[in-house]
């Protein structure tokens, strides 16, 4: 799948900030509230998803299960393998494993991508945490999935609708442990907010707009004010969400309307973006271990986190060259049909 060089920038940069918030996190916890809006590259990244699921599937009248398989097969092998080097560090290692530990019903869930309680957080994470956004991300291709079996006057309701009633049944007394906890968050709102600026931009919105820099620069602004003032995290979905879809509108349709030079580096950040944003979590674990025992003071803690940054961005660009990239090729590399004789 190609991107518009545009999106492939906002994707590395949504998992840039993931992997700085995590970095960040670990020197000053205490903190966060200064810095939390850096974690706002996942809604950045639901955001991206609406739109491009849109995109990819904009005038096609039903092939649900064709889209569907596509997008296992871009998602579950790097996913797989991470989850299940997870899972032999907690069996091999379960002393250098201390967020997580042997839970066979939580491991299972993990691989499918059914949300479950962490047997150690108490909160809906799998084996590997950031996978929690790829349960959203599975439920979406379930609900674009189903949409493509109607028609196309009205598709952007047959996903539009769902989204909302199932945020709407969040107000429905249940437990904080329940599926329908997790599958009401507002979070539900970015994959429509990106279906409906694929809808703008078939309409040409982009085309006749004049430069659009200054809504993602809006975008970006507030939130800012939002890290600056520390509000919480609630209604994340409309608190960070609306923002964060501003910021990539802007992008998009300033795309549209000026074009966007090609950058050799951040194309291939964007390329490498969900390797980074799956294996930086193993990759800090080990490099947080070493730097411990060297990073004392402000300026070596700082000195620390840019090569730590750096080493996750490496080693996320290495997973996607030999491992993710060789996958993709192998799936589209055209199958020989053997043709068997027909009996005498």
């Amino acid at each position: 799948m190609k991107f518009s060089p545009v999106i492939q920038y906002l994707r590395a940069v949504a998992a840039i900030m993931v992997l700085c918030y995590h970095v960040v996190f670990h020197w000053i916890p205490e903190k966060e509230l200064h810095y939390r809006v850096l974690s706002a590259g996942v809604d950045i990244f639901f955001v991206i998803s609406g739109f491009v699921m849109w995109s990819l599937t904009a005038g096609r009248e039903g092939g649900s299960w064709d889209f569907f398989s596509r997008r296992l097969k871009r998602i579950v092998p790097l996913y797989w393998l991470m989850t299940t080097f997870m899972l032999v560090v907690v069996l091999v290692l379960p002393g250098a494993a201390l967020t997580s530990k042997f839970d066979l019903h939580h491991i299972v869930s993990s691989y499918f991508f059914i949300p479950a309680i962490h047997p150690v957080k108490g909160t809906f994470e799998p084996l590997l945490f950031p996978g929690w956004t790829l349960n959203y991300e599975m439920m979406f291709y379930v609900l674009i999935a189903l949409a493509l079996l109607g028609p196309i006057r009205i598709r952007l309701a047959l996903i539009l609708v769902p989204l909302a009633a199932m945020m709407a049944m969040g107000m429905i007394p249940h437990s904080d442990k329940s599926l329908l906890e997790f599958y009401s968050k507002s979070v539900l709102a970015e994959f429509g907010m990106g279906c409906v600026l694929g809808v703008l931009i078939e309409r040409g919105l982009g085309e006749r707009a004049p430069a659009w820099t200054g809504l993602s620069l809006i975008g970006l602004a507030v939130l800012a004010f939002f890290a600056l003032a520390q509000i919480p995290e609630v209604g994340r979905g409309f608190v960070w969400g609306i923002p964060a879809a501003l910021f990539v509108s802007g992008c998009v349709f300033n795309e549209r309307s000026r074009g966007t030079p090609h950058l050799p580096l951040l194309l291939l950040l964007g390329d490498a973006s969900y390797a980074i944003y799956l294996t930086h979590v193993c990759v800090l674990s080990a490099l947080f271990q070493i730097a411990r025992r060297f990073a004392k003071s402000g300026p070596t803690e700082i000195a620390a986190s840019v090569v730590m940054t750096v080493a996750c961005i490496y080693a996320g660009v290495w997973v996607y060259r030999f491992f993710e990239q060789p996958i993709i090729n192998w799936y589209k590399t055209p199958r020989l049909k053997v043709a068997i004789p027909a009996a005498e």
